[in-house]
């Protein structure tokens, strides 16, 4: 037991000699500030689960201690050391710019002796007996106020005495519901008015596609949602193409306007199988193509399905509450298979594409071929010049043939001989 209180001792003593001047928290990071033996000291950790991400203590030969946060960034924040030296009896003050990982940013040295602290968003404010000194998220020094008069998704204000939003006494200035609102905050001599407007943070769902997007779309948004002027529900999902406007409502007459695109599947068939066409694609066989639009126009013709066999380069509107929506250029080629330039065969299978010429005849499908003979196959390309094809059909070999005249003479003799022999 004796041994448990000496290994506890030090350990008690350690927690004894923290002093904690405040505590601050940003996202999940708890951020916890004051002396350590009269040294400044500064300990980041989890919110949740207390794990310390990093200690900071700061020894320069004088009594030290962090006195004020203010978070002024995202991720980042101003600290104040107050600084304490026996010998001339004076206080000194600096600001030290942080992010959240401990890491120190920038440091500068305040002249004069503070009276008090206040946050506002991105900027702390220095009450000092001249009046008040406005220190910007990268410590500029300032005798104006100059803060963001409008932001996107959340408003939070450190600040010291009452604080009233539109008009109403508030606990914590903390604002994540888009809007217009006017912000004040009173302590003794210090006087506060604003106006703050809070843009929604809008997140956009889907695949993205040219200048907008294709497939399905789900919006998140706070805010009261109306879609081409129906009311729209937080990630609901919008699958059918076409223009949209979203317009998000708020406080005090707030509204947030915009406009995107949800473009159409354009499908191919090959007759086996189906898969998405994009612009530019070259086709060597016969197609068939879909899309979930109204209408669809191949070469400025009103397409119904059927299949495309011309060569060429062809142009595919697609058409939604008769606007065209989106275009996509495809061109067909012809194509011949089954056959090799110079070669000899007993008989072939070719399939040929688009424009091919078998002896001057334009010919189209699958072809078998086995008569004896020399063939001349011209298949158009895209240039509209023709690549030549020949080929040789023969019959077998006379080595491969078999030999029925010697064979058939040979039988007949044999017979006649045996007649003769018979009549003997």
């Amino acid at each position: 037991m004796k041994f448990l209180l000496v290994f506890l001792l030090p350990v008690f003593l350690l927690q004894n000699s923290i002093h904690i001047n405040n505590q601050y928290e940003i996202n999940d990071i708890k951020i916890s500030y004051g002396s350590y033996l009269n040294d400044a000291y500064l300990i980041i950790a989890n919110v949740n689960t207390d794990e310390v991400y990093n200690e900071i203590i700061i020894d320069e030969s004088g009594i030290e201690s962090f006195v004020y946060l203010a978070e002024v960034k995202n991720n980042e924040f101003i600290m104040i050391l107050e600084k304490f030296c026996d010998q001339t009896k004076e206080y000194e003050y600096n600001l030290l710019l942080y992010n959240i990982y401990g890491e120190l940013l920038k440091r500068e040295v305040l002249i004069g002796e503070p009276l008090n602290f206040y946050n506002h968003h991105h900027v702390l404010v220095i009450e000092d007996m001249g009046g008040f000194i406005f220190v910007s998220n990268d410590l500029a020094l300032s005798n104006e106020l100059l803060i963001e008069s409008e932001i996107s998704g959340i408003y939070k204000l450190q600040y010291q005495g009452e604080a009233y939003i539109n008009g109403k006494f508030v606990d914590s200035i903390y604002i994540d519901y888009p809007g217009v609102y006017d912000i004040k905050i009173i302590d003794s001599q210090y006087e506060y008015n604003g106006t703050i407007i809070i843009n929604p943070e809008i997140e956009l769902i889907g695949k993205s596609y040219k200048d907008g997007f294709i497939g399905v779309v789900k919006i998140s948004s706070k805010g009261d949602m109306f879609l081409n002027g129906d009311e729209y529900i937080s990630r609901d999902i919008i699958g059918t193409p076409g223009i949209y406007t979203m317009d998000i409502y708020g406080t005090n007459n707030y509204q947030h306007t915009f406009n995107f695109k949800i473009y159409p599947n354009l499908l191919v068939f090959d007759g086996d199988d189906q898969f998405e066409i994009e612009n530019g694609m070259v086709f060597d066989f016969p197609i068939s193509i879909y899309s979930n639009v109204d209408l669809i126009k191949v070469n400025g013709l009103d397409y119904e399905g059927e299949i495309l066999t011309e060569p060429g380069d062809h142009l595919i509107e697609l058409v939604v509450d008769n606007h065209v929506i989106d275009t996509v250029n495809i061109s067909l080629i012809s194509n011949l298979v089954g056959v090799i330039h110079n070669e000899t065969y007993d008989q072939v299978r070719i399939y040929a594409f688009g424009d091919v010429y078998l002896n001057e005849n334009k010919i189209e499908g699958y072809y078998h071929i086995k008569e004896e003979g020399v063939y001349k196959i011209l298949v158009k390309n895209k240039d509209e010049s023709y690549k030549e094809i020949k080929f040789y059909i023969e019959g077998q070999s006379k080595e491969e043939k078999p030999r029925l005249l010697p064979y058939g003479i040979l039988v007949v003799s044999i017979f006649g001989l045996a007649i003769i022999l018979f009549k003997k």
